[in-house]
């Protein structure tokens, strides 16, 4: 079983076990009309997404999004990101499950290819909907607009399916 993460608070969580794959937007909550993480959501999501498999069944591979603070990039949006993925990280590590971490360009390099000029929310929906024809009703809303999380979690999980669970 392989589970990958977009960490973003529009991000989302994808799962494959044996063969059948599904995606899930990131858990949050509206608060003061900003949304934030629901911690309690997020564990609750990736319980579900393991129970799947016979109890006492070995734990997932989990495969996380992180990147690094660019030049010029505003604070709060650096602060953000790295609050969603030590979120992810530490409910991961409380469920005692191994992961890894991959930065964006890594999976790009692999999952994009024929993708490289387009715009990136497009070239991650492009190569999701490719790749899982099957769920590309699920990556767009209902205005036409890009589910993007989901496109990237998508892509970052058949990243690991090709590179980590050979």
């Amino acid at each position: 079983m392989i589970i990958s993460i977009d960490p973003g608070k529009q991000g989302a969580v994808a799962r494959e076990h044996k063969g059948a794959v599904e995606v899930h937007d990131t858990p949050v909550i509206k608060v003061k009309g900003k949304n934030l993480y629901d911690e309690r959501g997020m564990r609750a999501l990736l319980i579900k997404l393991w129970m799947i498999q016979p109890a006492g069944g070995p734990p997932p591979t989990v495969v996380i999004e992180t990147s690094n603070a660019h030049p010029g990039q505003a604070i709060m949006a650096t602060w953000a990101q790295a609050m969603g993925i030590a979120l992810w990280i530490g409910i991961v590590v409380g469920l005692d499950w191994p992961y890894q971490l991959v930065y964006p360009q890594k999976w790009h390099k692999s999952i994009w290819s024929g993708f490289t000029k387009l715009e990136p929310k497009l070239a991650s929906y492009r190569a999701a909907a490719q790749i899982y024809p099957q769920l590309a009703d699920q990556l767009t809303g209902p205005k036409g607009g890009l589910k993007d999380g989901r496109c990237d979690a998508l892509c970052i999980l058949e990243w690991a399916r090709r590179e980590i669970a050979r």
